[in-house]
């Protein structure tokens, strides 16, 4: 699912946008692995207690200390998850 801090009335930087996309999904937002490339949408989905993989992209300047107190993992690429699962 993909949802924007349009559907909620706050920013992702808070936990709405989250909480209603586990609510439309009947998921216990702890059940919810939430990809993000900002650091403040990445706190905004862990204050919603949801598991964050933090995605690095040319626009955002993230250094490995933030990176690491925002996410449970952060990546370089989405290749990056294949040696995770194999």
């Amino acid at each position: 699912m993909v949802t924007t801090d349009e559907a909620s009335a706050k920013s992702k930087s808070q936990p709405d946008v989250y909480l209603l996309a586990a609510r439309s999904l009947g998921i216990s937002p702890s059940d919810i692995v939430v990809f993000e490339d900002v650091p403040h949408a990445m706190a905004g989905a862990r204050s919603a207690g949801m598991r964050v993989v933090g995605v690095k992209d040319a626009y955002t300047a993230l250094s490995d200390l933030e990176a690491a107190q925002l996410s449970d993992l952060f990546i370089t690429d989405f290749t990056d998850l294949a040696a995770i699962f194999q």
